[in-house]
């Protein structure tokens, strides 16, 4: 069991500085990509999307998607519940 724990200490320690030493030699956009911060599937997935806030306004969120990323008019789920 010690062995195994060692290994993996080892390949981790030199797996580090192989990133390490890799990374010392980049662009300075290759840098900027490299810190990004990246969106896991669900924040893509409901980026465009007006969420619910009540569970009987899905009608009101459904339109105030459309009129904000169709008809590019951004709007709230709250301003088509008002309107209606």
């Amino acid at each position: 069991m010690r062995e195994v724990n060692s290994k993996r200490i080892f390949l981790f320690i030199l797996s580090s500085i192989i990133v390490l030493i890799s990374t010392e030699n980049l662009t300075a956009e290759e840098r900027k990509i490299l810190s990004q911060d990246f969106n896991n599937w669900v924040e893509i997935r409901n980026k465009n999307l007006v969420k619910q806030d009540t569970d009987y306004s899905c009608g009101a969120a459904s339109i105030a998607t459309v009129l904000s990323n169709y008809y590019n008019i951004k709007t709230t789920e709250k301003e088509v519940l008002k309107t209606a």
